[in-house]
């Protein structure tokens, strides 16, 4: 299980590379191939993040197990001075907007109760190991109002 990382080759053309770059303040925008708003470049029929391949040919080979990260937060960029080698748990947790990643940073359910140690209830979900936590207090709320639908006078 993982992300999939091809090694980029070392004889391609740096000069095309270059040409589809747009320097915008400080950043290198790409302006070639895209794929959910991240740079793609076109090698031998084969493509690589662009910014793999900025990284490449600015700083050193990017090693197949860790990610790239945009320290700037702009996918389009390919600036060497904008990336940064991390691991993907580093990657995924400092700058994802996924919903696990939102929800861990939360301190309070939506009915304000605190996140404490013992007012929430943490249950696993997924076989990535994702959690989910749930308030003891909502919960409380909602077994007393279920059993009072049920109950019989």
């Amino acid at each position: 299980m993982g992300i999939t990382r091809k090694q980029i080759p070392d004889n391609f053309n740096v000069e095309k590379f270059l040409s589809l770059i747009v320097v915008n303040g400080e950043c290198w925008n790409w302006i070639g191939t895209k794929q959910a708003r991240y740079g793609v470049f076109h090698i031998d029929k084969k493509q690589y993040k662009a910014h793999r391949v900025s990284f490449k040919i600015f700083i050193r080979d990017p090693k197949l197990d860790m990610a790239i990260d945009h320290i700037c937060r702009n996918r389009s960029c390919v600036n060497p001075d904008h990336l940064r080698e991390v691991t993907d748990y580093v990657n995924y947790h400092e700058n994802s907007v996924a919903f696990g990643v939102f929800n861990k940073k939360k301190t309070h359910c939506k009915h304000g109760h605190e996140f404490t140690q013992e007012n929430t209830r943490v249950v696993c979900v997924g076989l990535n190991g994702g959690v989910k936590r749930h308030c003891r207090e909502c919960d409380k709320y909602k077994n007393r109002k279920k059993n009072a639908k049920h109950t019989v006078d």
